[in-house]
């Protein structure tokens, strides 16, 4: 029996065990809860899943137009940053303001002409800060800053490391744009400023010739306001959406807390390694949105390389569903008790007949027979009521019976047990057998009748082997010896019409079987295959070692049994039947022995063939 059917059975036994009432509770409760219990989990989870799916369209339909917008506003900077980058006129000023002398009031008038265009362009589209031209030749700085005139510190420093960094030679043409986000603190009122840089080169068309590097500072409110317009419909749908823009290092460029922008997820995160494909769960881990369930979603940016990133906190985005369900739940646990009140008052009343039966069937368990049950009994269980009653009747008449009974015979037992005493003692002293085969065993020798002595010794110690404990484990050394023994007793009697041999691995003699195990199968042999052979039998015993089992083979080249009796034989065997009595007496014995000694764990096989012999195999455990 397997674990499965071991659990299974216990488990019906243990409900068998359960009283009616618990069973009739039990009943009630399945059938009117459950189905309750089932809707309202099936109703939670199939909401949840719609409103999964809904925000999941919601989020990429804001994305999408979030990354549109984005794209469409980062690309009107770009048009303006390749319109200033290719003016002829400016390329003209910034040429000769590059090669000339500071002190030079040519180069000083090309740096205010420089300075009124960049005036011009910075007041042509909202959102521009600052725009800044490096010369290519000299790294001379012509800038218009419309928050306090002044140039803005490191974005150049801020470009250079840009491109130390990333090889652009390939990557970008020298027609390219490269963008990036920085924070710029303006002087004395320590006001920040969150800006957007794109850079690109001037290139002077008539030479073919990069002659400057222009820098377009956008304010990050801008994009804020962009991509902020797209996530009305998630607001308006009760959705709280977090909403920022990394670059392609992780760096967080655009967010609506100021304190994250300029750091790094990776590094909040606590990541060595900056993988893309890991990019949400790094944001979760980063921590800018406080939550234990976020769900974010990233869209890449064609124009910049960088990522728009919404953030859901899952918590708060459920709050209303699991209100409801945290208030559908308490409903249901009202209703239950209310159940198993009504259940238990009604089954009270139902089981009230089956109580009183019960403790009268109990008493009567006990003994006391003069129990009764009460007739007031009006429903169904009346008729159990009577009939019980009926049978301690009967049952307290059949004592009464037996009372007397059991003193007629008391007398004829006690006579019974007499005769057996005197039956045992009339039974014949092994030791007086003993003496009388010692006493003609000498008689033999004196008469020089050696073979004769020498079979009365073997028929002596075959006698006490087998008279001494029937049933005692004795090793296979023993064993093996006292066959010796019988099988030359045998080979005299039938006139050495057969020979045996007995071969075994050189470990069995020190393991262990039951006495006499083997015995009625070799005698079996012996009678019955070679009965009527005067030469010529071979009788085979031997034992072999396999693995934590021994395997004792006897075979013979007798008469043979047919092939129906063998397959009779091995199905009883392998069913644990027991074989008529009177028929393969020998096989029997030694099959019903192995199941009493060993239980499940031995083998026993016959084969058989008329005219070729019988082998049996025996397969047991090692016992040392």
């Amino acid at each position: 029996m397997n674990n499965k059917e071991c659990f299974y059975n216990i488990g019906l036994k243990h409900i068998k065990k359960t009283s009616f009432k618990t069973k009739l509770i039990s009943s009630f409760l399945i059938i009117s809860i459950l189905p309750i219990l089932s809707i309202e989990i099936f109703s939670y989870y199939y909401s949840t899943n719609k409103i999964e799916n809904k925000i999941s369209r919601l989020m990429d339909f804001s994305l999408t137009q979030s990354a549109k917008s984005i794209n469409t506003t980062l690309s009107s900077y770009e048009d303006l940053d390749m319109q200033i980058a290719s003016d002829d006129e400016l390329t003209k000023l910034i040429d000769k303001y590059d090669i000339g002398s500071n002190m030079d009031i040519n180069t000083q008038v090309a740096l205010n002409d420089i300075k009124g265009k960049l005036t011009v362009y910075a007041y042509s589209k909202l959102g521009i800060v600052n725009i800044d031209i490096r010369t290519n030749k000299n790294h001379k700085i012509a800038s218009y800053n419309r928050i306090n005139g002044h140039a803005i510190p490191d974005i150049w420093k801020k470009y250079d490391d840009i491109i130390e960094k990333n090889d652009y030679e390939d990557e970008t043409s020298r027609y390219g744009t490269i963008w990036s986000g920085m924070s710029y603190t303006q002087p004395l009122v320590e006001e920040t400023y969150n800006l957007i840089n794109v850079y690109s080169n001037i290139i002077d068309f008539t030479s073919d010739r990069i002659i400057g590097v222009l820098c377009i500072s956008i304010n990050e409110d801008v994009l804020q306001k962009t991509y902020n317009l797209n996530s009305d419909d998630l607001h308006a749908n009760n959705i709280n959406v977090y909403s920022l823009i990394i670059d392609n290092e992780g760096t967080i460029v655009s967010y609506e807390d100021r304190n994250y922008i300029g750091k790094n997820i990776y590094y909040l995160a606590n990541k060595k390694d900056r993988n893309s494909e890991d990019l949400n769960n790094t944001i979760i881990n980063s921590h800018i949105v406080k939550g234990n369930s976020l769900i974010v979603n990233t869209k890449s940016l064609k124009i910049s390389n960088w990522y728009i990133v919404n953030i859901i906190d899952e918590n708060k985005l459920f709050s209303e569903v699991n209100l409801s369900i945290r208030i559908i739940i308490i409903v249901i646990v009202i209703v239950i008790l209310f159940f198993i009140f009504f259940i238990v008052l009604v089954s009270n009343r139902l089981t009230s007949s089956i109580r009183k039966i019960v403790a009268a069937m109990k008493k009567a368990q006990k003994g006391e027979l003069s129990v009764r049950i009460e007739e007031d009994i009006t429903d169904e269980f009346s008729i159990i009521a009577l009939t019980f009653n009926k049978m301690i009747s009967h049952i307290n008449e059949l004592v009464e019976k037996l009372r007397i009974q059991m003193n007629l015979t008391s007398e004829a037992v006690k006579l019974q047990k007499e005769a057996e005493i005197r039956a045992i003692e009339a039974q014949i002293n092994p030791h007086f057998l003993y003496n009388t085969l010692d006493c003609i065993n000498w008689m033999a020798i004196e008469k020089e009748e050696y073979e004769i002595s020498k079979m009365l010794k073997s028929l002596g110690q075959i006698l006490r082997y087998s008279i001494n404990q029937s049933n005692k484990i004795v090793s296979f050394s023993q064993e093996i010896e006292w066959l010796k023994q019988y099988l030359y007793l045998q080979e005299s009697r039938f006139d050495n019409s057969f020979k045996t041999e007995i071969k075994f691995d050189k470990e069995v003699p020190e393991f262990k079987i039951h006495k006499l195990m083997l015995q009625p199968l070799i005698e079996n042999s012996i009678i019955h295959g070679f009965e009527g052979y005067t030469s010529g039998g071979i009788l085979e015993v031997s034992i072999e070692m396999k693995e934590a089992d021994i395997v004792i083979f006897i075979k013979d080249n007798g008469k043979g049994m047919d092939g129906e009796k063998v397959k009779y034989i091995n199905i009883l065997v392998s069913e644990a039947k027991i074989i008529h009595k009177g028929e393969h007496i020998g096989i029997e014995n030694v099959i019903s022995r192995l199941r009493i000694y060993y239980g499940d764990y031995y083998k026993f096989n016959i084969e058989s063939e008329i005219g070729r012999g019988t082998s049996i195999c025996i397969r047991i455990p090692k016992i040392k």
